[in-house]
Formats: structure tokens, sequence, C-alpha cells
């Protein structure tokens, strides 16, 4: 999947980023964007398998 590949990605840059703690600011910030973007993912799969689901019963 696409998305798992993408929130590791932004968690594996963590040791780069420690530095300066602005960078690690940074690296926090990107990696909140990437777990919500996952998470808003895992939704929108549940809902479309729901979607799935309930044509094939009607």
């Amino acid at each position: 999947m696409v998305v798992f590949r993408y929130s590791r990605s932004f968690c594996a840059g963590g040791s780069v980023h420690r530095r300066s703690g602005e960078a690690s600011e940074q690296h926090e910030r990107r990696r909140e964007l990437a777990r919500r973007k996952f998470d808003i993912a895992k939704e929108t799969r549940e809902v479309y398998s729901a979607i799935r689901k309930k044509k094939r019963y009607v």
C-alpha cells in the first residue's frame, strides 16, 4: 500500500533532523501530517469497502 510507504519514509528521517530544534520541530509536524493522511486513507478505505458490501446485498 502506498500510504504505508509514505508514512514510514517520514518516520525514517528522524535521526537526520536531530541537529537543530527547529528542524526536529519541522520533522514532528511532517510526521503528524503523514499520520493524519494515513488515518484519512484508512477511513476512506473502510468507507469504500462498506459501500461495496452494501451494493452486493442490494
